[in-house]
């Protein structure tokens, strides 16, 4: 079954009811559907059809949530970027995937140009200006919604992997729409709530919360990005009922200096994901604010879904909460066995949420599906009551205010400056962001140069938010018996030398 049909039950069932807000402007289920119909002609006009994938490039916009659907209709496959990344970043996603089409904002379309003149491909690139329709009257007429299998892939989501290369995670038709029914399952006491969304829609997260809109008939506040003044007045102003955030946008919500005045008696519950959620922030959010403040697990992987709370589920600190219905979870040693409850071992997830596999990536699939299992990289434990417990990360993934960053990605990217020798980035605790990124450098003999020089040397190779807070100049690097460098260690010195 195609994932459009998420809005087209909920058009069947309560009409135009729902839909997004955008720069004041209402643009109701039936507009949606009307705008997706319209981009799905643009797709088919330029012959793009089943298994063809159209990358989109763009910040927040109704026009991104018509791209979706657009390719959906049309049986395409969907490949969404953070309009942060850099030209080498978008080049090295569009060599792995392949697209026949790019779809970008005003603001993103130079660099889709210049990833596509880097790969040398003749990539068509079709601007869509945000706040306004970006399609032509003449494509407004309805194009038809193509019967795909639920097997098919709706989309390519690619997140950092521990080997620096971005991996396109597979999600099936089918693995999207079980996701959304498992949560709406056991939250229908939320349907045709009003929601803020500010995640972006390059991300899983956000990408989860627009299907759930859907499929529960919400009406969703689009924000552009992330501004900690315009997301508490829209908090205010539109009566916000259902917040989504990962744990850094609560931190700067209660840096906030406006924060005491703001009418926030609307807001009923937060649903936090993509990072650990610190239980004292968790606390003191829901204190000062007087509302519901809870936590949920999912990856890329499982299509954001894996475990957490029902509608009046009361809070457990440090839970992420149960598995959804029609999700196991369990906790597998090295050799696979299942561990008794409270001993800690792997996270692994089975379920119709989990994803196909990763594009272009055989081996690292079938390392990560393991007879039935997803094993996440993520070790943690699950009591008697079923509640799961992130306690550590298994892979080295940096995350940075909900978002994966892969330290190997930074390191090669130094790696190519003229003065350094050997590097090692990691990841060091950080009160606002969960955690910041750290790397440490060992120069080539004889060279010298500066952080301000190494940070300049990244400008044109990452975005600006996979960057180093701090550089440290080393003479050595520790090493494991296997003389492999020993990432922990370097990272515990850091933190003990600034203890």
């Amino acid at each position: 079954m195609n994932a459009t049909y998420l809005l087209q039950d909920r058009l069947d069932r309560s009409g135009a009811t729902g839909g997004v807000m955008f720069e004041d402007c209402m643009f109701d289920n039936r507009v949606l559907d009307r705008m997706s119909a319209g981009l799905a002609a643009t797709l088919r006009d330029r012959g793009l059809g089943r298994g063809d994938r159209v990358v989109v490039f763009m910040t927040n916009a109704p026009e991104v949530i018509a791209c979706f659907l657009a390719c959906w209709r049309r049986g395409a496959v969907i490949v969404p970027l953070a309009p942060q990344l850099t030209s080498r970043e978008v080049g090295s996603v569009l060599q792995d995937c392949g697209p026949r089409l790019v779809f970008a904002s005003t603001e993103t379309a130079v660099v889709a140009a210049q990833a596509a003149a880097f790969c040398e491909m003749n990539l068509p690139i079709e601007i869509l200006p945000a706040g306004g329709f970006g399609i032509p009257s003449r494509h407004m007429a309805a194009d038809g919604i193509v019967d795909v299998a639920a097997s098919e892939v709706a989309l390519i989501l690619y997140t950092s992997g521990t080997t620096g290369r971005s991996k396109g995670v597979l999600l099936t038709h089918d693995n999207l729409l079980s996701g959304c029914r498992m949560v709406h399952s056991v939250n229908r006491e939320h349907e045709g709530a009003r929601g803020l969304l500010v995640l972006p829609l390059s991300h899983i997260f956000g990408i989860l919360m627009m299907n759930l809109g859907f499929l529960m008939g919400s009406t969703s506040i689009v924000l552009r990005r992330w501004e900690t003044g315009a997301v508490l007045k829209a908090l205010q102003a539109e009566r916000i009922e259902q917040l989504s955030v990962v744990p850094t946008m609560l931190t700067y919500l209660l840096n906030a200096a406006a924060l005491p005045a703001a009418d926030l008696s609307r807001l009923d519950t937060v649903s936090c994901g993509g990072a650990a959620l610190p239980d004292h922030l968790a606390s003191v959010f829901a204190e000062r604010v007087g509302c519901r403040v809870i936590q949920g697990y999912g990856l890329s992987e499982t299509g954001g879904v894996a475990t957490g709370y029902g509608a009046r589920e009361q809070y457990r600190p440090g839970s992420v909460g149960r598995a959804w219905p029609g999700t196991e979870i369990a906790i597998l040693d090295s050799l696979g066995r299942a561990l008794a409850p409270g001993v800690v071992g792997e996270v692994c997830v089975r379920g119709p949420q989990v994803m196909m596999g990763y594009l272009n990536r055989p081996e690292e699939s079938a390392q990560a599906l393991s007879e039935g299992w997803l094993r996440t990289g993520d070790i943690g434990q699950v009591d008697d009551q079923g509640d799961l417990r992130i306690t550590d990360r298994k892979k080295d993934l940096i995350i940075k205010g909900g978002e994966n960053i892969s330290p190997h990605e930074i390191e090669a990217a130094l790696g190519y400056h003229d003065a350094v020798d050997t590097v090692v980035v990691f990841g060091v605790p950080d009160p606002t962001f969960g955690e910041r990124v750290v790397a440490a450098v060992v120069l080539r003999d004889g060279a010298t140069t500066s952080m301000q020089n190494l940070l300049r040397h990244l400008d044109d190779r990452l975005m600006r938010f996979k960057f180093p807070a701090d550089i440290v100049f080393v003479d050595g690097l520790p090493q494991t018996a296997s003389g492999k460098i020993s990432r922990q260690r370097v990272r515990q010195d850091y933190i003990d030398s600034r203890s």
